[in-house]
């Protein structure tokens, strides 16, 4: 073979090679390419009159700015995972953040920060992020330190475990056992409350514990159950038992800013009712929930039940 035609034949095994690697990619993520459904719905969202958005608030800096400036994750899936090949965040929360850019400014235009459950008070407080997409569970605690639109998702606590185990089904089987949640987390107040003798190991995010149950460094994950059923997906996890709480999801804003809960609310019914939001949870977390997801009243149930009492 002369070194010309060997050239070649190695350039062609290497393209090949590399379109392979892209479709394994491409097939990674936990709903598909995203982009085309996501670009259809938010041709359809909706977009606010300026006259109705709240002076002197973090959403008229938003608007103002030609950009939404908020807080999320990038390592949730189904929630906000990056797309590898893309660099985009896909899933519900971040199609959220989108459709409420294009709200405010006209063009799904957003800066993502990545924020985690210790930090987004501070930063929406200290005006770094404009709001909060993080499956942010409203708790009374929560709400004294930063206002809350919502709930956008109902959800609650789950249990996860290895496929492999059958031992565990319910909170009461944690009893001893190595479990893991997140830092800052309802989890957390939910395994120290109802059952005190788990050893706890805290990490700073729920993938960081999915990988913990995944090497065997505990035997089971206390978290709400959308994100949990974000890691089944991926196989060799499975959610046992019943849903242990009841926690409504919020979009969180800055402290003392009654109007602009008062603007994301009426965006929330809005969206709701023009069937948007069902399409987007359809897209995201209905791909692998088995039971249709029906959508919250924005103003109402806001508070938690945690069972701690």
């Amino acid at each position: 073979m002369t070194r010309s035609r060997h050239l070649k034949t190695a350039f062609l095994a290497g393209l090949v090679a590399a379109t392979a690697s892209s479709s394994v990619l491409a097939a990674s993520s936990p709903f598909g390419d995203s982009s085309k459904w996501r670009d259809e719905l938010l041709k359809e969202a909706p977009v606010a009159n300026p006259a109705d958005i709240p002076k002197n608030s973090t959403l008229w800096d938003a608007h103002q700015a030609g950009t939404l400036t908020y807080g999320g994750s990038k390592t949730q899936k189904l929630f906000s995972l990056q797309n590898p090949i893309t660099g985009q965040l896909e899933g519900f929360d971040a199609t959220m953040a989108l459709l409420l850019a294009k709200y405010l400014t006209g063009k799904p235009s957003v800066n993502e920060k990545i924020v985690t459950s210790e930090t987004r008070e501070a930063l929406l407080n200290n005006k770094t992020v404009q709001a909060v997409f993080y499956t942010y569970s409203i708790t009374p605690e929560r709400d004294k330190k930063v206002d809350f639109a919502g709930p956008y998702l109902v959800a609650g606590q789950s249990i996860a475990v290895r496929t492999d185990t059958n031992d565990i089904h319910d909170l009461a089987d944690l009893k001893k056992r190595h479990v893991c949640v997140t830092k800052g987390g309802t989890a957390y107040l939910t395994m120290t409350k109802r059952v005190p003798s788990a050893s706890l190991i805290t990490l700073e995010s729920s993938s960081e514990c999915e990988q913990a149950l995944r090497d065997g460094r505990v035997d089971a994950e206390v978290q709400d159950r959308p994100v949990l059923l974000g890691q089944v997906a991926k196989g060799g996890i499975k959610v046992v038992g019943k849903t242990i709480t009841y926690e409504p999801y919020g979009i969180g804003l800055p402290n003392s800013s009654p109007q602009s809960v008062k603007f994301v609310n009426n965006w929330l019914k809005l969206i709701i009712k023009d069937g948007i939001w069902q399409k987007a949870i359809d897209h995201t977390l209905g791909q692998v929930e088995k039971a249709k997801i029906a959508p919250p009243v924005p103003g109402k149930n806001m508070m938690p039940k945690l069972g701690l009492n």
